[in-house]
């Protein structure tokens, strides 16, 4: 009888009881964001996520900072909510330091597991830029040197700061002359030249994800002024004169009143210089108040002469009707101009070959008959002509 009960009890058991207590199981939430071993958060603006449960009444989460031995530590209530700010937990802060958290899952009053514990590490202020170079220096317009500092891993970029100073004694002022961002840990001071000859002061601030850092000690420098050099544009050279382009200054600063030479109104040597030395490689250079611009190289463009090759010269019965006049090619000559002189004046013709078939129609140039001529051929391309070629003469027939 005994064992007839424990059977009925046990069955009641597995049919009632068992089925109420896996019903009343509750699954773990799985952590999301930031991933486990992220670094550089800025708790601001970081949510801490999981996965969002079906049917669950709630969400508990643990945080703490240093390790993850949560102990005895009371849980954060989320309510229904799969995401919570990392800046309203208490302690957190953008200190660089790492911080532990896991979630768990309530329906009613059953809870899930505690999750796999995540961990990240909130970014940092940087420290204030060191190592300012240039301090109490003389710096040149005409040979400026960069700036540089040194900045820790935590500096995204840098702000390089030049502030006035008083020029009898160099005391830094309070204007703000020059901010400017940067990247590298250096910058050109170049950015000096909208700036007057005189004494400034120069400082960094390192910034990063978090905000940025106290300005660095200021360091004072000195300005001097540049001798203005003009930067060469180009060179164009062809048809019989070859022209420098460079840049133009204001007529206040050094008396230019022209940027550009043209060879044709320079001296007799400048011009024979450049006519002895067609094709060849050569270098200019502009100069203004004694500096000078660095030297740059250019050549002429240049054409050699056609050689005429028929009708040779002397020849006579010429019979220019049933003939094609030739000459050599010509390297880079895209067209050419024959000129016929001779009976009523100088017939003209152009040909983009080397090679010219005279027409028989005389209102289309054909030459005369029992007349003497002369012949001559100059090349041309888009940037240049050559010298005229020697002429041959013939006779008509």
């Amino acid at each position: 009888m005994k064992k007839i009960i424990l059977f009925w009890l046990a069955l009641f058991i597995s049919l009632v009881w068992l089925p109420l207590a896996v019903s009343a199981a509750v699954s773990t939430p799985t952590p999301l964001s930031p991933g486990s071993g992220a670094s550089n958060y800025n708790v601001n603006v970081t949510n801490l996520y999981w996965t969002k449960l079906p049917e669950v009444t709630g969400y508990n989460l643990r945080f703490k900072a240093g390790d993850s031995n949560f102990g005895n530590l009371a849980p954060v209530d989320t309510g229904l909510n799969n995401y919570k700010l990392a800046s309203s937990l208490s302690g957190v802060s953008n200190d660089g330091r790492t911080y532990y958290w896991q979630v768990q899952a309530r329906k009613g009053n059953a809870s899930s597991s505690w999750s796999t514990v995540y961990k990240f590490t909130t970014a940092k202020a940087p420290e204030k830029a060191s190592n300012l170079s240039s301090g109490g220096s003389v710096i040149s317009k005409n040979s400026p040197r960069n700036f540089l500092w040194k900045a820790d891993k935590n500096t995204l970029f840098s702000k390089v700061i030049i502030y006035s100073a008083d020029q009898s004694t160099g005391v830094c002022g309070a204007s703000v002359l020059i901010n400017q961002k940067t990247k590298e840990l250096k910058i050109s001071s170049n950015i000096l030249m909208t700036l007057d000859p005189g004494k400034y002061c120069w400082t960094v601030q390192a910034c990063g994800n978090v905000g940025c850092a106290v300005e660095a000690t200021k360091m004072k420098f000195s300005l001097n002024g540049a001798d203005l050099v003009p930067g060469l544009i180009f060179v164009s050279s062809g048809f019989g004169n070859t022209i420098f382009y460079w840049e133009k200054f204001t007529d206040e600063v050094t008396n230019i009143t022209s940027n550009y030479l043209i060879s044709s109104s320079a001296p007799a040597a400048f011009i024979n210089f450049l006519g002895n030395n067609m094709g060849a490689d050569l270098y200019w250079r502009v100069g203004a108040s004694g500096a000078w611009a660095k030297h740059q190289k250019f050549k002429q463009t240049s054409l050699t002469n056609p050689v005429l090759i028929y009708p040779s010269t002397g020849i006579s019965n010429f019979i220019a009707t049933s003939s094609t006049f030739r000459w050599g090619t010509v390297k880079e000559a895209t067209f050419y101009k024959m000129e016929i002189i001779g009976g009523a004046g100088t017939k003209v013709y152009y040909s983009s070959t080397p090679s010219y078939k005279m027409p028989i129609n005389p209102a289309q140039g054909a030459l005369a008959k029992n007349t003497n001529y002369t012949w001559r051929v100059t090349a041309y391309n888009d940037l240049t002509e050559s010298l005229v070629s020697s002429s041959f003469s013939f006779k008509t027939k």
